[in-house]
């Protein structure tokens, strides 16, 4: 059970993780298409999609550092993830958009492709390490989960074939225990059978008063 609870929250960790860069990379493409454009309504929208993928990314991100408070590697990670985060969101909400619909896309553009790119580079490459650890942990407890079922498999073996020898051992000494006076009393049945009542079955451990 531990193993699967563990394999599950590594699993968990590397989808919300991609999620979120998934939604950056949208993010980043809804901003750069509003550069493009000099339509209200488009950008209207394009600035929409860019807050509600935000919005998700808070979620996961939250989510995230809540299940990896006992996990001191990954939770250093998404921490310094969150420090990229936060003025990289500060600077396209209070800088790049309002350019943009100020008609200064250049000015815009310049801080796209300047420290906000910087700031997207060193997120990206979190990212991919916290993906990359937690898939390797999670294959690394499956990979466990097999091999102790393996030698739980083993050791049920062995155990049966135990019980099945010292099974037959048991029917071998009984089978003899018995064989013994079935003998006697099949060959006195044989001599009364023939008329000869010298003979006797003997009886072990019998005492006549």
């Amino acid at each position: 059970d531990t193993q699967r609870v563990l394999v599950a929250r590594e699993f968990q960790n590397a989808i919300d993780v991609k999620d979120i860069r998934s939604n950056q990379n949208a993010a980043r493409g809804s901003l750069l298409a509003m550069t493009l454009t000099a339509n209200r309504g488009d950008r209207d929208r394009l600035s929409q999609d860019i807050t509600e993928r935000d919005q998700e990314n808070t979620a996961r991100l939250e989510q995230l550092l809540v299940r990896s408070q006992d996990d001191a590697e990954v939770l250093a990670k998404l921490q310094a993830f969150t420090a990229l985060r936060t003025p990289f969101r500060a600077t396209r909400e209070t800088q790049v958009i309002p350019l943009i619909l100020a008609g200064r896309t250049e000015e815009a553009n310049a801080l796209v492709l300047g420290i906000q790119e910087q700031r997207n580079e060193a997120m990206g490459d979190l990212a991919d390490e916290i993906v990359t650890l937690t898939e390797r942990r999670a294959q690394a407890a499956i990979a466990r989960s097999a091999q102790e079922a393996d030698q739980i498999s083993r050791a049920l073996a062995a155990i049966g074939t135990a019980a099945l020898l010292a099974a037959i051992g048991m029917a071998i000494f009984l089978t003899r225990l018995i064989a013994a006076p079935l003998k006697a009393i099949a060959a006195a049945a044989g001599q009364v059978a023939a008329k000869d009542l010298t003979g006797g079955v003997p009886l072990k451990g019998r005492r006549d008063e």
